[in-house]
């Protein structure tokens, strides 16, 4: 019989001790959808020249916390390979050990990201929509 499912049947989710939760889709945190659009506008705004050094730098930050959040927010959502793409950005916009790339990559990496952002905004709310499809995470 299977560690962890009841009476041995594969594709039940358990928790293999009495004092582990479940890690069931729930609503998703409003700060969190708010925060991406901010992060999508900024990011859109970033690809237009002109802006200040400081801007980037805002930027660095806004997206390290905001990427951050979500791999966390994800990774409890049991959303794992996605935890990690978002883990990912995040390291790559730290602002504390700065990624340096010519403008042209930066402008491609921004495209990119407003991509991941909106596809990660999409995930998060559907997985919140299949709680009614018995809990499963898809």
């Amino acid at each position: 019989m299977p560690s962890g499912t009841p009476g041995g049947h594969l594709g039940a989710h358990v928790p293999l001790d009495a004092g582990a939760k479940m890690r069931q889709p729930s609503e998703v945190p409003k700060a969190l959808l708010v925060s991406q659009i901010v992060v999508i506008l900024m990011l859109v705004w970033a690809i237009w020249p002109g802006n200040p050094y400081q801007y980037y730098t805002l930027l660095r930050w806004m997206c390290f916390a905001v990427f951050g959040y979500a791999a966390i927010v994800a990774y409890n959502r049991g959303m794992n390979g996605w935890a990690w793409v978002l883990a990912i950005i995040a390291l790559l916009y730290n602002p504390f050990a700065p990624v340096r790339l010519n403008r042209i990559i930066w402008t491609f990496l921004n495209i990119a990201t407003i991509g991941v952002n909106i596809t990660g905004m999409y995930l998060f709310c559907r997985s919140r929509i299949s709680k009614s499809d018995g809990g499963n995470v898809t």
